[in-house]
């Protein structure tokens, strides 16, 4: 009798294991599968919003002033002036400020502009809705109207892959090699860039850390050439193309778990076509 409460005892412990592991199991299958899916309309949100993009071909003649032509490039808009191209996608999102792609890689997305809380879309879709991906934006002090001396682009490290996940990729030399320059086509023209350096970090509040999100503009040359060297100083391998005072950067930034705090930073200077 006893080997039976014994027995019966074990059983129902087995069984409450069971149907925790169960429990479990469903609980994680459920949430990866509500993350992926919001991955997934999250990606096509933004093709939407890609689709919008006006090609050279097509026009827009309802939102034309009298001063514009067809030829050309800029449309006036609430007295602002914007590349025909995107005007349908500025006149959904006024927050936009351009389009960042790296050719080859899943890095094909609008960028936003928020200089009175810089985070806004670190959480929010391109329509502003909550969103796990988010929506790459640009850091406050950035100017691309004058310019600075350094733009910095944020977005997240997506683990499916996406947003800025790719830029982990430029650890490799080779990947670098096969990718070393993206382009960035803001509301105030068209760029192109070379990689000059990417980089692991950890963002500390030691003040002899490297705090590569503070640079915007460099007081003069020399402060201009200690930021390029202390980035090139940390890449991993060694890239030849360099930057000199008076060249344009951006500086793209996600996060890396590698330690507490990581980051994986990118430095690119726009070249001529």
């Amino acid at each position: 009798m006893d080997k039976d409460k014994k027995k019966k005892r074990i059983n129902a412990i087995y069984n409450i294991f069971l149907v925790f592991f169960i429990m479990v199991f469903l609980g994680s299958a459920s949430y990866l599968g509500f993350y992926f899916y919001n991955i997934h309309s999250s990606e096509k949100e933004f093709q939407d919003v890609k689709d919008l993009i006006i090609q050279e071909d097509e026009g827009n003649q309802e939102t034309l002033t009298a001063s514009s032509t067809d030829a050309s490039p800029f449309v006036e808009l609430d007295g602002k002036k914007i590349p025909r191209k995107y005007l349908q996608i500025y006149q959904q999102n006024n927050d936009f400020i351009g389009w960042l792609t790296i050719p080859d890689t899943v890095v094909d997305y609008p960028v936003v502009f928020t200089p009175d809380d810089e985070e806004f879309y670190l959480r929010k879709d391109f329509h502003k809705e909550k969103s796990a991906s988010g929506t790459l934006f640009l850091g406050a002090n950035s100017d691309l109207e004058t310019p600075s001396d350094n733009i910095i682009i944020y977005g997240h490290n997506m683990h499916a892959g996406t947003m800025f996940h790719t830029l982990l990729e430029y650890q490799n030399e080779d990947f670098y090699k096969e990718h070393p320059y993206f382009e960035f086509d803001s509301l105030y023209g068209d760029g192109k860039y070379i990689i000059i350096a990417a980089f692991k970090i950890q963002i500390s509040d030691d003040e002899d850390s490297f705090k590569y999100y503070e640079f915007y503009n460099a007081e003069n040359q020399d402060e201009f050439d200690e930021y390029v060297s202390q980035c090139k100083a940390l890449t991993p391998y060694d890239i030849r193309e360099g930057a000199s005072y008076g060249d344009k950067l951006i500086t793209l930034s996600t996060c890396s778990y590698h330690v507490t705090n990581g980051r994986f930073v990118v430095v690119a200077k726009k070249v001529e076509d």
